[in-house]
């Protein structure tokens, strides 16, 4: 969350312990439970955070679903055997 921004350096800890980072929080991270909720996809990780985003911003994110979404961040990055990293940041 530091590193893309989203709060200062050394504020992430904080932000997750006071529940800022919960789907009703703030700033709701990782709503779908990230790679160990859906099951390690390996090379499609970036594509199901992608398609989780699509799905937020649309309102079909079912039970995962947050209240009045206007944009939706994605990171994804791989460091074996290529080191690669992508960012999204979609919005309606």
């Amino acid at each position: 969350m530091e590193a893309l921004g989203l709060c200062r350096p050394g504020e992430a800890g904080a932000l997750v312990e006071e529940g800022a980072t919960e789907p009703e929080g703030e700033l709701p991270v990782n709503v779908s439970g990230g790679s160990l909720g859906m099951g390690d996809l390996l090379d499609a990780n970036g594509l199901a955070r992608a398609l989780e985003a699509v799905l937020q911003l649309r309102g079909e994110a079912g039970p995962r679903q947050i209240e009045d979404v206007e944009v939706g961040l994605v990171q994804s990055w791989r460091g074996v055997p290529t080191t690669s990293g992508a960012v999204a940041v979609l919005a309606n």
